[in-house]
């Protein structure tokens, strides 16, 4: 599978590092400094956070696709800024600004895959979208819905936008597939480019699994993957002159 397994939190471990412990001399074990130590801690926590999350976008992640049986989802349900509840144990309703989306679940009953499972994750104030998790038979993925327009838009199991909120990665991963599937989306649903989440040859042979994916600051969806002799190897989505998309190595 690929690197979108880790959280956000995982992210700031391996693109910040961790939050350096601060070690003083005994005799100077006093409430006045370590008070002094715990704000500097904090302050370079925070420091980290928000360079994060503004190079990295937006990443909205579903803790689990079960339908009604997923444990996280009774908290996310109250996130819903116009309403969001289960009308029926297989039947998840969601209004939005200007109207009520229903999804219902078909043979779903967290057991195991099969079958088709909506599960509500959350909603984000910025970019005003409902994010649902979505489990198709043997696919699992998601959905966006826009609150404002009222539009399902595809989505995945993770989600991650640019920086300007106008072009965003999902994540999906089909049962079995060693690789997960990326997508490329505009801000409307448009689908862009498709791919998966490494190099694989013309014979289906896996090359190179990568190991992270993030927006630079300019808007560039940016990755890498490690080569036989452990180097990092950078790479970029470009869009070429014929309107095709590839993946080129950074210099």
């Amino acid at each position: 599978m690929s690197c979108f397994r880790y959280s956000i939190f995982q992210y700031l471990h391996i693109e910040r590092g961790k939050c350096r412990t601060v070690y003083l001399p005994k005799a100077r074990y006093t409430v006045a400094n370590m008070h002094r130590v715990f704000v500097t801690l904090v302050l370079i926590c925070c420091a980290a956070l928000v360079s994060t999350t503004g190079a990295y976008g937006q990443l909205l992640q579903c803790s689990g696709t079960s339908g009604s049986n997923d444990r996280h989802e009774p908290a996310a349900l109250r996130q819903a800024p116009h309403g969001a509840k289960r009308i029926a144990k297989h039947t998840l309703q969601i209004s939005w600004a200007h109207g009520v989306r229903q999804l219902m679940d078909k043979r779903c009953n967290g057991d195991g895959i099969g079958g088709q499972c909506w599960e509500y994750c959350g909603y984000s104030t910025t970019l005003h979208l409902h994010y649902i998790g979505h489990e198709d038979e043997d696919l699992f993925t998601g959905a966006l819905l826009d609150d404002e327009s009222g539009q399902l838009l595809p989505g995945g199991t993770l989600v991650n936008f640019s920086p300007n909120k106008e072009m965003y990665l999902s994540v999906s991963q089909l049962d079995g597939k060693d690789l997960s599937d990326w997508k490329l989306y505009a801000r409307n649903g448009t689908l862009l480019w498709a791919g998966d989440s490494g190099l694989v040859s013309k014979s289906d042979t896996i090359l190179a699994e990568f190991e992270d994916a993030k927006w630079s600051s300019s808007g560039e969806l940016h990755t890498y993957y490690m080569d036989s002799k452990n180097n990092k190897i950078m790479l970029k989505l470009i869009r070429k002159t014929d309107g095709k998309w590839k993946w080129v190595q950074l210099k």
